[in-house]
């Protein structure tokens, strides 16, 4: 009912206030609430296209083109009139309803020339980086769209997760402006983040950054392009190290008395954010705030490398561990390893495989299993060149005979081991060779990287562990490598815990191989299951991914190394 003495213009501004509000992904929700609060009439279609065409002016919601890989922005820097708007990347205009949020796939779109000749191999060179940053950045799940407006070049960027099912969604999105119109150029943006959560509640993040930077004088319209965006890049980075400051503040000061136990079917693990905290700390005691440096390694185009190395960065910074991520080609990579290998002020090195792939070493093995070993033992913060994981495999845990040298351990699988300690499967309170003694587990994938050192690791505290890879199943008992005449099915089957890693997008395990109280872990950067039937199963515990405590582990193996080589005593890390 509405109130006597309103009148309708109030009720349309309160209107205009709550669907300007909506959390991204969710205006048709929204629109839905609000049309069991006011008489049909106060969201006519009309009106309905008016706020919606500003929600989205305001938003930068991006939609599919017909026959495009890429998406259209929209955005009032490209509207043509009230339903049409350009593609700057294609120059195509193209109809949009705002209502359905739509493109009209039976409209022909029409061509339209550059709205700012004079700009264009500007415009054109910045559009060129900012592709090769949306792929690494974003995943290439983001849209970015670069406008010529008269001597200014306008740039729009925004990526979007909606994921309504388990009760989020989020949206990062900016505006920048390069005026070339002054010189030097000045680059001028804002960065916007609207994050929702509403399980049992209703928790919205926002944060803004502005920024404003001069760049240097003469640069051609490559150097342009090139440097743009490293503004854009540092600017987003420090948003980013910010923010993990506040979740670690959140999780500690603001959110301590809203905490609750996940249910059983969707367990979430709250461990790197005070594992980071606790690194920072010891840092700045122990060491006086001097971190030891850590040095990575890329020279390949692999999404999920690029992802693992950025995603390093951005913990390592915040955690006040020096890094230095350098991209070589892949020719120049060993020469590159052993100048690191002879600085005294490299503490750490990463190397973020695939390089070569399967090509093979003339030492045998292949070129990546060459590069693993060319680490030198005192910087290896993988733990996966030969001495390290021949001590893995031979049950070794110290490097020196007083045993105060324990030895450095493959990132990925201690981040397992970690994150099933967390989950009451690894028995700490037994006796140390015996924390996962009466567990059958199965490891999908033999990799040398993460499935053989994973299985050789919990096989070495009990464990009987299935190891499955293409052509083969092995069971590994401690210091044993046993073939077995079980099939993949029933190892699945009698197994407290499935880990899977198959590098392949179609891999998908069968959940009936899948009993009731199975832990399942996924570290493929593909998603080998099918997460929503997965959690129909009784009481299943599924950690989708490891990369978070995996960088965590590599931030211990550094810690462990400076302790070892460049502290006396050994302290809090060993």
């Amino acid at each position: 009912m509405m109130e006597a003495g309103i009148s309708a213009e109030q009720v349309r501004s309160v209107l205009r206030i709550f669907l300007l509000s909506s959390p991204p992904g969710q205006t048709h929700e929204v629109i839905k609430e609000l049309k069991e609060l006011v008489p049909q009439h106060f969201l006519s279609s009309d009106y309905l296209k008016t706020l919606l065409q500003e929600y989205h002016h305001t938003t930068f919601l991006t939609v599919d083109i017909p026959n495009q890989t890429h998406k259209l922005l929209i955005c009032q820097e490209g509207q043509i009139d009230e339903t049409h708007y350009v593609d700057p990347r294609t120059k195509l205009v193209y109809e949009f309803d705002h209502l359905t949020q739509m493109v009209n796939e039976n409209s022909v779109p029409e061509s339209r020339t550059e709205t700012s000749d004079n700009l264009a191999e500007e415009r054109v060179s910045i559009e060129n980086a900012l592709r090769d940053y949306e792929a690494r950045e974003y995943m290439n799940e983001g849209t970015t769209a670069v406008y010529a407006k008269e001597s200014k070049i306008i740039i729009l960027m925004c990526t979007e997760r909606v994921n309504l099912r388990n009760f989020w969604s989020g949206r990062w999105r900016s505006r920048w402006e390069v005026d070339l119109g002054v010189q030097p150029a000045v680059v001028s943006g804002e960065i916007n983040l609207h994050i929702h959560y509403y399980e049992n509640g209703n928790l919205q993040l926002r944060d803004t950054k502005k920024v404003q930077q001069t760049l240097s004088f003469d640069k051609t319209p490559l150097e342009l392009g090139k440097e743009v965006v490293q503004v854009l890049k540092d600017a987003e980075d420090s948003l980013q190290i910010s923010l993990d400051e506040l979740y670690i503040n959140m999780s500690h000061e603001s959110f301590k008395e809203m905490r609750r136990i996940m249910p059983v079917t969707q367990t979430k693990m709250d461990w790197t954010a005070p594992f980071n905290e606790a690194v920072r700390s010891y840092i700045d005691k122990e060491l006086n705030g001097n971190g030891p440096k850590l040095v990575g390694f890329l020279a390949n185009d692999d999404k999920a490398a690029r992802k693992y190395a950025d995603w390093t960065g951005k913990t390592c910074r915040a955690s006040g561990i020096r890094y230095e991520l350098r991209e070589v080609e892949e020719d120049n990579l060993m020469d590159a390893l052993t100048i690191a290998n002879n600085d005294p002020q490299v503490h750490g090195i990463i190397v973020y495989y695939p390089c070569f792939g399967n090509f093979p070493s003339f030492f045998g093995g292949t070129m990546d299993d060459f590069l693993r070993d060319s680490i030198a033992i005192k910087k290896d913060a993988e733990g996966l060149c030969q001495y390290y994981r021949g001590n893995l495999y031979r049950n070794i845990r110290f490097m020196d005979d007083q045993k105060t040298q324990k030895c450095v351990l493959p990132c990925t699988p201690i981040a397992i081991v970690k994150i099933l300690e967390y989950l009451n499967v690894y028995d700490k309170s037994k006796p140390e060779g015996d924390h996962l003694n009466g567990k059958n587990i199965t490891v999908i994938n033999r990799s040398d990287i993460v499935g053989r050192p994973l299985a050789a690791m919990l096989a070495n505290d009990g464990a009987d562990v299935y190891s499955i890879d293409i052509d083969s199943l092995y069971l590994y008992r401690r210091g044993k490598l046993i073939q077995t005449q079980e099939t993949n099915e029933n190892a699945c089957k009698k197994s407290h815990v499935i880990i899977t890693g198959v590098p392949v997008k179609d891999y998908k395990l069968p959940l009936d191989w899948v009993a009731e109280n199975t832990v399942v872990i996924n570290v493929s950067s593909y998603k080998n299951v099918d997460e929503t039937e997965l959690l129909k199963i009784t009481g299943v515990k599924y950690v989708p991914l490891v990369g978070k405590v995996t960088v965590a582990m590599l931030q211990r193996n550094l810690l462990r190394l400076y302790e070892n080589f460049h502290m006396q005593p050994a302290k809090h890390w060993q």
